[in-house]
């Protein structure tokens, strides 16, 4: 169900991908229980479907359990967590709560560098988010900064020609 879910959400079919993460969840959660690995992966899977179609409270509740469940789980540190809480702080961004996805943001980069080390494809994401962030707010100095760690470190570990930079 997880995968057909994933097939809709490829091909731009939120409503369906939704229906099927949710009930991939419920199941989950069920099955599994609610701090799961596969439960928590899940949670976000309906967190991602929710925040392509704005639905960005619904995602914002859903990704704030998931960190929340795996920083105690996997530990706070784990990549998945660090997901979790990069993809919060857009989230709360998305939605002009500033003064909570900075610091967000702030610990995301911070310990991304330390863990998955400066070069990680992941943590040039979470540059270019905060970086959008701090456009939004007028912050253009802090954007530029951002955003042009984000393209250098993407030229160098992708090349210039790659999609991604």
């Amino acid at each position: 169900m997880n995968n057909l879910a994933n097939v809709y959400r490829a091909q731009g079919k939120d409503p369906e991908a939704e229906a099927l993460y949710s009930q991939t969840l419920l199941i989950r959660r069920r099955v599994l229980g609610p701090e799961h690995p596969d439960t928590l992966s899940s949670t976000n899977n309906l967190a991602n479907v929710y925040w392509s179609q704005g639905k960005y409270a619904q995602a914002e509740t859903l990704y704030r359990q998931a960190m929340t469940a795996q920083r105690r789980v996997l530990s706070p540190e784990h990549p998945d967590t660090l997901l979790s809480m990069g993809n919060l702080a857009d989230t709360v961004a998305k939605q002009g709560k500033y003064a909570e996805a900075e610091p967000l943001f702030a610990q995301v980069l911070e310990i991304s560098r330390r863990v998955m080390g400066p070069e990680h494809p992941r943590r040039f994401d979470f540059l270019s988010d905060a970086g959008a962030m701090y456009q939004r707010q007028g912050k253009f100095a802090q954007a530029e900064a951002s955003i042009a760690e984000a393209l250098a470190g993407r030229r160098r570990t992708l090349g210039s020609n790659h999609p991604e930079t």
